[in-house]
C-alpha cells in the first residue's frame, strides 16, 4: 500500500466534500419535488371536489322535491282514505 501526500489527502477530502454536498443538493431536489407534486395533487382535488358540488346540487334539489312531493301525495292518499268527511281541494 503507497501512502498518501498531504495533496493527495487534501484532494481526497475535498472530493468527499463534494460527493456528500451533491448528495445532500440530490436529497432536497427530491423533497422539493414531492412536496411540489404534493401541492399539485392536492390543488386538483380541491378543484374536482368544486366541480363535484357544482355538478351534484341540482340533483339534490331535484331528489328533495320528488322526496317532499311523494310524501305529500301519500299523506292526501291516506287522509282521503281514512275518511270521506275531509274534503281536499
Amino acid at each position: 500500500m503507497s501512502k498518501l501526500t498531504p495533496a493527495q489527502k487534501r484532494r481526497l477530502a475535498r472530493a468527499y466534500s463534494r460527493a456528500a454536498s451533491a448528495e445532500l443538493a440530490a436529497q432536497r431536489e427530491r423533497r422539493r419535488y414531492v412536496r411540489h407534486v404534493r401541492e399539485v395533487k392536492e390543488r386538483e382535488f380541491k378543484r374536482l371536489r368544486a366541480i363535484a358540488l357544482i355538478l351534484s346540487l341540482p340533483f339534490v334539489l331535484l331528489l328533495a322535491i320528488v322526496l317532499f312531493l311523494s310524501w305529500y301525495i301519500l299523506v292526501i292518499r291516506l287522509l282521503w282514505n281514512s275518511s270521506s268527511l275531509i274534503i281536499i281541494p
